[in-house]
C-alpha cells in the first residue's frame, strides 16, 4: 500500500512564518535557521555528498544529491 502526498509549494518567507509558528521563534531566528540549514545542504551536495533525511527508520523524507554530469 503506497500513501498518497500532496505538495504543497511556499515561498521562504512563507515558510519561514510557518517555522516561527510551529516552534515559537521570531520570524529573524526562523529565517537564520532556514538560512543556516538550505546553506549547509548546498554545501554537502555540491561537494557530491548525498543527504537523506528521514522522520523515522521506516519512513524516508526526501533524498538530496547532485546527479553526476557527463562532459561531450
Amino acid at each position: 500500500m503506497s500513501a498518497t502526498f500532496q505538495a504543497i509549494y511556499m515561498n521562504k518567507s512563507e515558510l519561514v512564518d510557518v517555522i516561527a509558528g510551529n516552534i515559537g521563534v521570531t520570524m529573524k531566528q526562523a529565517d537564520t535557521i532556514i538560512t543556516a540549514i538550505t546553506g549547509t545542504i548546498i554545501e554537502i551536495v555540491s561537494s557530491g555528498e548525498k543527504i537523506s533525511l528521514a522522520k523515522s527508520l521506516t519512513l524516508k523524507f526526501c533524498t538530496l544529491f547532485r546527479p553526476n554530469r557527463r562532459t561531450y
